[in-house]
């Protein structure tokens, strides 16, 4: 079969050649371990502070979230998107002892409640981590509240094999430093993960075949124990340019909100309870109940637009997190990243609403 070329895969996995590179390289940041993805990244926090047994991650969130913190021996308790400071601090004053909190930057969005506030609400014995891992420059563009750190994982909006970065609220001392230097490298992963990108760039439709059978392989294949990143994938990091990726995000997720505005499509769009700002990883839009979204995202696909429901599985309540279960039944999320120009974002939304209204 031949080149693709006419029919270009909008969305899903970003190809290699994607981002933005700068003249300059990136400096490493010097309070941040760089990992081989974000599970391992949050293995290795919980094994350094052993007295951590429970947890409190938003019900919206990655089904792998709270299966690997149980794996981990982590009692997994769950608040809704959206919910306020009091709430948040009061079910963690309710689970009581030392405990990790992961606030999310959903759909790479700023936080919608203050990190710095929030660990001053829940104290000094609960660690928040601001769960930036739809994000690049997440520990960069965050600071880490006391006592907690920031999650970031590149490998999810870069063409990278993995990459995964924890940057600390305190400075990294010669005990940190040593005992994350004594674990080993993923390379096989990462390396598969990157082949996978190298055969999307091919423009093959064989090709594309095979590359989505290598990432659901190598996607299952990420260990549970911590791991260091790949040399390769934090020097093709360093050399990606922060400044265009995240102008290339914002762009083209505000050119695709104005002309879905524009179109009047029969859709919402997440409010604020979500988050506002920061740097899109996605463009998340609610379906109406009259929508069936298997059928539509059938239909995307069948366009070779890459629409993803996120997350379907993911573990709520739908009495105590109904805005979470709301999201898991009705939302998905529509490709805005670095690779794609408006005219590509214009293709988008037509196909988009076609499909919407067909």
């Amino acid at each position: 079969m031949s080149s693709n070329d006419n029919h270009p895969r909008l969305g899903g996995e970003l190809p290699t050649g994607s981002d933005p590179l700068s003249s300059n390289s990136q400096s490493l940041p010097l309070t941040a371990l760089a990992f081989s993805h974000g599970r391992a990244a949050i293995t290795w926090l919980v094994h350094r502070n052993p007295s951590i047994r429970k947890t409190l991650v938003c019900g919206y969130t990655c089904p792998t979230v709270p299966i690997h913190l149980r794996r981990l021996g982590l009692e997994v308790n769950t608040f809704d998107v959206g919910c306020s400071i009091e709430t948040l601090a009061a079910l963690a004053k309710r689970n009581g002892g030392s405990q990790l909190v992961l606030l999310p930057a959903l759909f790479g969005r700023d936080p919608w409640l203050d990190p710095q506030l929030l660990s001053e609400h829940v104290g000094p014995g609960t660690h928040v981590m601001i769960d930036a891992a739809q994000t690049a420059f997440g520990h960069v563009d965050y600071v880490p509240p006391r006592f907690g750190s920031v999650l970031s994982v590149p490998r999810k909006s870069c063409a990278l094999g993995g990459l995964a970065w924890l940057r600390m609220s305190e400075p990294i001392d010669e005990v940190t430093s040593s005992d994350y230097r004594s674990l080993p490298v993923e390379k096989k992963v990462g390396a598969g993960k990157r082949l996978a990108r190298d055969y999307f760039a091919n423009g093959n439709l064989n090709f594309e075949l095979d590359a989505l059978k290598m990432i659901t392989r190598y996607e299952d294949a990420w260990p549970d124990g911590a791991h260091r990143a790949d040399e390769i994938d934090i020097e093709m990091f360093l050399r990606v340019d922060p400044k265009t990726h995240r102008e290339c995000r914002r762009r083209n997720a505000a050119e695709l909100k104005k002309l879905l505005c524009a179109a009047e499509a029969p859709i919402r769009f997440p409010d604020g309870r979500a988050g506002k700002g920061g740097v899109p990883f996605n463009f998340p839009v609610l379906l109406p109940s009259n929508i069936e979204r298997g059928a539509l995202l059938k239909e995307l696909h069948k366009q070779r637009l890459f629409a993803t429901p996120l997350w379907p599985a993911a573990e709520c309540d739908p009495k105590a997190a109904p805005l979470s279960d709301e999201y898991r039944q009705r939302l998905i999320t529509l490709p805005v990243d670095q690779r794609f120009n408006l005219s590509q974002i214009n293709q988008i939304a037509e196909i988009f609403v076609q499909c919407l209204s067909s």
